[in-house]
Formats: structure tokens, sequence, C-alpha cells
């Protein structure tokens, strides 16, 4: 792996300097939008969940159907800047160009200086990037947490310090409890890291990162077990989102909560989950009685596998469906994303920016 060399500096500045400009034009261009101050679905639960916990909810027991890390960074941009949008978006623009310089750093250890301005730039323009970032989603703390653990690996296996290994673990363990998908990521890049490199420590470090998320992942139970009365690591979100995209009636480009409810027909409080309370409805109908929380997660995870071992081919054929709209940047109609703004466009998003087609031809490259 490469140094990085003094005249990086200015590159890292640069990207830094362009990915944060584009973040915080796009966030005051859409300020005056209604739907910047007034949101709604996902950026509306995380807003009310954080006020939940300002006034008094500190386990963020109102949130149980999603882990808790998301709903205490609003909240605490919430008590330091005062209860504004602002606050925590343009931290997050903050951390969407922190981001740029981490794609550009562990890029050039790789892959060399050329390979790092495109990544880095490829980054810093990609036009989602920038939306992304002005959203109050956990998308830009979850991508800055898993590029962390990226470079903490490296520089583990560089300096052969066992502290990095630490710093790894402690950035996925918070990755999981921003999004508890990052797990597949934590396997492959620990396996990597402690096979690929054995020679440099790197099963020590391995071993030291995957200690320090285990510690991440217990005391998540613990909180469960605190709020909800039950120890479970995996939150019920993930196990629906699984059944939902995973189902034998789903066409892999829309979210209806089984057996076949559109969830906002469900939920009268937009602070509800309204998912939550179309899978819960359905749960209850097929097993007579309410589910836990954790029993909620079994009861889809084991449905989802039981559909899937029914009808492997359908379930193949909704893969290459779910490929073939992923790569042509489709997106559910009821999802807040770039068509809303067909009403009133963000001049920031007309700029030329990247397309996921142009980012993927340059990952390739």
């Amino acid at each position: 792996m490469r140094e990085i060399h003094r005249g990086d500096r200015r590159i890292l500045l640069i990207l830094i300097l362009v990915a944060l400009a584009l973040r915080i034009a796009y966030i005051i261009d859409i300020s005056d939008s209604p739907h910047f101050r007034f949101p709604i679905l996902d950026p509306y639960w995380y807003d009310a969940k954080a006020r939940d916990v300002l006034a008094g909810d500190l386990l963020a027991s109102s949130g149980s159907f999603r882990v808790p890390l998301y709903i205490y960074y609003v909240a605490i941009a919430y008590l330091v800047f005062g209860a504004t949008y602002f606050a925590p978006l343009i931290i997050q623009a903050v951390l969407g160009a922190l981001s740029c310089a981490l794609v550009f750093i562990i890029a050039r250890r790789v892959f060399g200086r050329t390979a790092a301005v495109i990544a880095g730039l490829g980054f810093a323009l990609y036009g989602m990037a920038v939306y992304s970032d002005g959203e109050l989603q956990p998308t830009t703390l979850y991508m800055a947490l898993m590029l962390g653990s990226v470079y903490f690996v490296l520089e583990a296996l560089k300096r052969r310090r066992t502290a990095y290994g630490l710093l790894a673990g402690v950035c996925l363990g918070l990755a999981f409890l921003t999004r508890p998908d990052i797990l597949p990521f934590a396997v492959f890049l620990l396996l990597a890291a402690g096979l690929v490199f054995r020679s440099r420590g790197g099963i020590r470090v391995a071993a030291m990162a995957a200690s320090v998320l285990v510690c991440f992942m217990v005391l998540l139970g613990i909180r469960n077990h605190a709020a909800f009365g039950e120890f479970y690591v995996f939150s019920p979100q993930g196990a629906v989102n699984l059944y939902i995209g995973n189902a034998r009636y789903a066409d892999g480009k829309s979210a209806v909560a089984p057996p076949t409810r559109y969830p906002y027909d469900v939920a009268a409080d937009p602070a509800d989950d309204s998912v939550t309370l179309a899978c819960r409805q359905a749960a209850t109908e097929e097993t007579g009685r309410v589910l836990s929380d954790r029993e909620l997660s079994r009861h889809y995870v084991s449905r989802t596998f039981d559909e899937i071992g029914a009808d492997p081919a359908a379930w193949t054929g909704l893969m290459i469906r779910k490929a073939y709209y992923f790569l042509n940047s489709y997106e559910r109609s009821d999802v807040k994303l770039l068509p809303l703004f067909i009403d009133k466009p963000s001049s920031v998003l007309k700029l030329p920016l990247l397309t996921y087609g142009m980012v993927l031809a340059l990952g390739a490259a």
C-alpha cells in the first residue's frame, strides 16, 4: 500500500471543498421547499423520535422498530444547535465531504493516485450522494462509519498496531447501531484482513475489530432488554425488509407489507412506522396473538426462507429483476427521492453531476 504523499494534501483539500460546497448549496437551495420544512416518511419519523428522546425517552423506546443511533444523532444535533433541520443536515454535509476524503485516502493507498482522484471526485460529484446528505436519513452517517472502518483496518495492517483494530471495530459497531446490514460487509472486510494480510498481523487485527463489534451488538441487546424486556440484537425492521424484498408476491420495486397490505393504509399518525403496524397486523392474524419484537423478527425471517425454498426459480428471477432496476436507477414512487423535485427542481441537482451508471463505469475502470 502506498503512502499519502505531501502533494496529495492539496488534492484532498480541493475534494473536501468541492464536496462541501455542493452539499451546503443543495441544502440552502431546498430550504424553502415544503418537504424541507415539513418532512414526510422516514425523515418525519426520525425527527419525531429524536424529539421523544429530548422529551425524556432516553432509551429511544418509541423507536423500537429501528436501531437507535441515528435517532440519538438527530437528538444531539437538536440539543446543541436547536431543533432546526439545518443542524443535522449541515453536519451531514461535513460528514459527506470527509467521506470523500476517506475514499481518496483508501484508494490512494491501495490503487495509487490516479484511481484515488477518480474515486474521490466521483464521490464528491455523485448526484445521489449530494441528495442523500441533505436528507434526514442515516445514509451519510452509515457511509462515513463504513469508510472509517476500512481506513482503520488499513492503518492497523500498515502500522501493526492493535489500537487501530480497536478503532475499526468501533466504526463497525457504530455502523451496526445505524444500520445492521453492515454485517455482511464487516464479515468480508475482516476475513480479507485476516486471511490476505496474515503476515501483517491481519488475524489479530480482525479478531480485535470483531470483538469490539460484538460488544456493540451486546450493548444494543442490553438496551433492548431495558426498554422492551427482551434481549435481541437484530431489529424487526431488518427481518421485515428481508421478507418484503424476497416474499413470493414481491415484484422487486414496491414495498408492500405482508401479505398484500400497502403500509400507508394502516397508519393514522405519521410518527408511527406504517410498515411496523402493517407487519404486526399481518403477523397477529397469522399467529393468532401479538408478537414481541424478537418474535416478529423470527417470524419474518422464517417465512422468508420458507418462501424462497418453496420456489427458488421464482426468487432467482426476482433477483434478476432487482439487478435490472438497480442498474437503471429505479426508485419507488412513494419515496421522497429525485422524482419529487420535478415540481420544484433543485438548481444544484440540475448541474451535470454524476449518475449511478457513470459512477459504476468509473469504478469498473
